[in-house]
This record gives C-alpha cells, structure tokens and sequence, in this order.
C-alpha cells in the first residue's frame, strides 16, 4: 500500500528556480502512465486527496488522461502543482478546467518579468504564467495562488499584493497563500541567495496581507510559526505544504498555547542561529495584542478633542487617577467592563480589521487617554478605532455615577417651530417631533453606497416625508448644511470615529441633539464645552460583556442595549 497521497508525474521542469525545494531528475526515468495509473487507484482508494507535482506535471503529453482516469476513480479533491506557464494556449486550459474536484496549486516570485523570471532563471515564464492564470479563470477553474517569498524578492511583496489586487478579482483564487521557501535541493544549494530570517520576512508582511484581506481575498501565510507573527496576523498563519518530517518543534515549543495551531519551523531553516522564536504563553499573548495598537498609526482628519475633555472632567469629577479596565472586547459594537462591573459600548462602523473579536484584558486608562498595561504604555493617538476604544471606556466610566443621570434626566426634547433640521446618521427618533421642522436635511452615505442601508431606512424615511413636505438626503457633511441649521442631530459614531469636533466647530448657530449608543460619555462635558442640548442614549447593563461574549449574534441586534435616558443641559 502507498503511504502517501502525491505522485511526481514527472522530474523534467521547463523552469529553473533558484528556490526550487525538488530534487533534479539527474539519472531518474519518469514514471510510465501504467504505474501511474496504478498509484492513482491505490491513493483514492485510502485518501481523501490526490496530488499530481513534479518537476513540471504539464510537460507530460498525456496529463489530460491522467487527470480524466483519476476523475473516472472517484477522486474528489484533485491538485495539482504547477508553473502554470502551460494554460497561455486557451484550449489546453480550457480542457483541464473541465476535470471535476481539479484545483489549481502555482507559485508567483514577483509582480513583474524582472522580478519573476530572475527567480525562475526562465525568460518569459512570468508573461505566460499571467495568461496562463486568466485563461483558466475565464474557465472557472479552482486556482490557489501561492506567493514564495525569500531574500530575492521579500521586499516587492506589497508590490506583488497590488498587482495581484489591480489583475484579479478575490474569486478568481481559492486562497492567497505567502509562504517561505524550504531550504534544500536547489533552495539549499543556493541558501546565499535565497535564504532570509524568518523573523525579516514577517516583517514585510503586515501591509500587504491587510491590503488583500480588505479587498475580499482569502489570504493565508503558511510556514510562518505564530510566535514570529504580531497577533492580529495569527488568524491567518494556516498550515503546511509538505510532510510532518519536513518540519521540527523545538523542546521550547511544547509550553506554547499555540502549538497545536502552528505550521512549526522547516527542518531545513538553521533556527539555532537566531533568537527568533519563542513559546507563546496566555500572559505574553497578551501583552502582544497590546503592541498591535501600539502600531496603529495616526490618521488625518480625524480629532478625539470631545474624547480628551470628557476625560479630564471625568477624572476630575470622580477624583480618580485611573480607571481599571477588566476585560474589552473589540468588535463593531465593542463593549468593555471596568473592574467594578459598568459596562460601555459605542460604534465603531468597519470593526477593529484583524483584531476583531480580541478579548483585552487587565488594563488601564488615565485622564490623557493613555492606555497601560505592565510595562506597555499606548499613548493617546488620533486613529479611528483607538478613539472607538476610548469612547466605549468613558461610556463605562461615566455609568459609575448613577447621579450623573438624573442630574439631567429630562421627560421630552424641545424643537423650535419652523426650524431647519440637520441630521447626521440617519434613524427616525421617537423623542423628537420632526413635525415643527419647516425643513430636513439627512446626511447618510450609507443611503447611498449599501442596499441594506436604504432597505432598513426606507420605511423611517416615507414617514418622516409624510411628516415635512420638505426632506432631503445627501451623501457628504457640508460647511453649507451645517452653517443653516437651526438644529443639528448627531450620531454618537461622530464621536468615536473623530468627526464630532469638527461638525460642532462648524454649526455654531445650530442646538445640537447627539444620539446613540456612543453618546453616553460624561454628559457634562458635551454640554459645556460642545453646546449639546440634549443628548439621548442608554445606559448599558451590567451584563452587556457576558452577552456580547455568549451570543455575538443576539448582540448585535440589540440595537441600543439597556435603559433609555434622555439628557437635557438644564
């Protein structure tokens, strides 16, 4: 019986890659159709999987038999390693896509012949491979792309992951694979050349995997130990390409949480020589979530000025110096819990990319809005989901004082008769009487840009149309629209994405109502300091953490969690 489930179909290659991991052919004879034939039968019969590699399976006049004959046996996950340079002629590709369980597995060096083709000391073979791919997305063909990095080539890996973004749509591939190579047969021999730390090649990695997952494509890093990677690209380390023998656990691997996750380290890299690796425990995890947001980096146009006066009258306030933050878990509604049990939430539309559904844990927030925890300080930065963070951790601080609130509990919300009102984020309130307006200004670009949002909209918006004769929409915040406005209503997300100051900056004349779950930070401060009115919220329950941790899905659906409160500046 065959303990393995590959055939090498051939040891010819029409490609020479300095990184090639396949022995030469040397003295070797390919194997005849008929013993082929033979392992064929005896591998389906014992493995869920087939693969066909090489050297080069393509070269051989009769694959398209083998794969048909390997169909005919029942085989329903056929793969077959390729340079895929073979499917530039339209027909050849278009009869090997037809094979039923067939997928695709090839290799790219570069984004362009320069880069490639010095890789695979083949002139021509990036132009043919390109060609190849689309020929055989144009026949619907399963294809995983694999993108082999190493010294050669590490640094064009951004550049390899545009030109992949700006060539192929994310369906054209099963998967986007970054690999690094393993180090013997022509890779050893020319380990000068091709051989970079594991460490330096994971380096490189951030920008270009963000950039493929944002725009919908499946990618995947194999042969990247989780213990070389930041935490937020763990979720993508995925696997191995070749055998358990390939690869080694050193003794230091066997305390590591991780390591049942782990592709582990190629036998053949010389991990002795470098500090790289290091067992993952449940503290050190940690503290590397932290060092994700310490990474994130400043953003234009984005202020969290309300954030940082809240704070400071907040602390001031509470007399405390620091607020001890048990658990926060970062979603599109994250909601943290302090250590004496209040809960806060807000909005943060796009989530946390790559760190959605991180658990922190055991922290602290200060009155500048620096984040501590041991020896990590996060100091306060402008970034979309840092200020998202903080918004939900003042929403929990300010829900310690109960008092706060019916301080300024208010019954109803006062608007002026013929007023013009401008709402910002879209959502028909209850507490407001739209009637008294003389005119409506919807500022929503979700209206426009997503169906789901105008389906969900469509009803509150017919029945604020039958209220005022004069409601219009539009898709961007104008100096215009906020200059004219008698009374302006914002979202809370203005707040936790950075928008807020700016808007109020803008409507000077205008009352301002702020609404939502991100609302709900010290009142006190929006009322002196930004002119807000009115401000209508709920306070979260204690429990919000647990459901949000249980049942993710009932969460979400509770659109605004907790007790109603209207807050009036009395």
């Amino acid at each position: 019986m065959i303990d393995r489930d590959f055939i090498p179909l051939t040891f010819d290659c029409n490609d020479n890659c300095i990184s090639c991991p396949v022995p030469r052919k040397g003295k070797r004879e390919n194997p005849s159709l008929e013993n082929i034939k033979k392992e064929i039968a005896e591998i389906v019969a014992n493995y869920p999987m087939i693969v066909f590699n090489g050297g080069e399976p393509t070269l051989r006049k009769d694959l398209l038999e083998i794969l048909k004959y390997t169909e005919k046996c029942g085989a329903k996950d056929i793969r077959l390693l390729t340079n895929a340079e073979a499917f530039y002629y339209p027909l050849f590709a278009k009869r090997v896509a037809k094979i039923r369980g067939l997928r695709i597995i090839t290799t790219i060096y570069g984004n362009n012949s320069k880069i490639h083709d010095s890789i695979t000391r083949n002139t021509g073979s990036f132009g043919h491979k390109i060609t190849g791919l689309k020929n055989l997305i144009k026949n619907k063909a399963r294809i995983d792309l694999r993108v082999l990095i190493h010294k050669m080539n590490y640094m064009q890996l951004e550049n390899i992951a545009k030109f992949i973004i700006g060539n192929f749509n994310p369906d054209d591939f099963e998967h986007v694979i970054i690999m690094n190579p393993m180090l013997i047969c022509e890779a050893g021999k020319n380990k000068d050349s091709v051989m970079e730390k594991v460490s330096t090649l994971a380096s490189v990695i951030r920008q270009p995997v963000e950039m493929l997952n944002d725009k919908g494509f499946d990618v995947q890093l194999y042969h990247f130990p989780h213990c070389i990677l930041p935490y937020d690209l763990r979720r993508f380390s995925r696997g191995l390409t070749a055998g358990e023998g390939s690869i080694i656990f050193p003794s230091f691997c066997n305390s590591c949480i991780k390591k049942g996750e782990c592709s582990g380290i190629w036998r053949s890299y010389p991990f002795k020589e470098y500090n790289e690796f290091a067992a993952i425990t449940q503290d050190s995890e940690e503290n590397d979530k932290f060092r994700v947001l310490q990474e994130l980096q400043e953003e234009q146009n984005v202020s969290g000025e309300v954030l940082k006066e809240t704070a400071r009258m907040l602390f001031d306030k509470q007399k405390i110096d620091v607020i001890k933050i048990n658990s926060a878990l970062l979603t599109f509604y994250p909601v943290v819990q302090d250590n004496k049990g209040h809960c806060g939430t807000c909005l943060k539309i796009d989530g946390f990319g790559a760190m959605e559904g991180a658990l922190l844990s055991d922290f602290s927030i200060d009155c500048n809005l620096n984040l501590r925890k041991g020896d990590i300080t996060i100091p306060y930065k402008n970034n979309r989901r840092m200020l998202s963070l903080y918004t939900a951790l003042l929403n929990a601080a300010a829900q310690a004082d109960k008092t706060i609130f019916e301080k300024y509990a208010a019954e109803n919300l006062f608007i002026p008769n013929n007023s013009t009102i401008t709402q910002i984020g879209f959502h028909k309130l209850k507490c407001i009487d739209y009637s008294k307006a003389k005119r409506v200004c919807i500022i929503d670009k979700g209206l426009f840009e997503y169906s789901q949002r105008r389906c969900e909209a469509a009803p509150e918006l017919e029945a604020l149309k039958n209220e005022v004769a004069d409601v219009k929409v539009y898709s961007n915040v104008t100096k215009e629209l906020l200059s004219t406005s008698d009374v302006l209503i914002l979202s809370g997300s203005t707040i936790s994405n950075g928008t807020f100051d700016n808007i109020a900056m803008n409507a000077k004349g205008a009352q301002i109502i702020v609404f939502g779950r991100s609302a709900l930070i010290y009142p006190e401060a929006l009322f002196k300091s930004y002119r807000v009115k009115h401000i209508i919220a709920s306070l979260a329950p204690k429990n919000l953490l647990d459901i949000a941790q249980a049942d993710y899905a009932k969460y979400i659906k509770m659109s605004e969690p907790g007790d109603k409160v209207i807050l009036s500046n009395k």
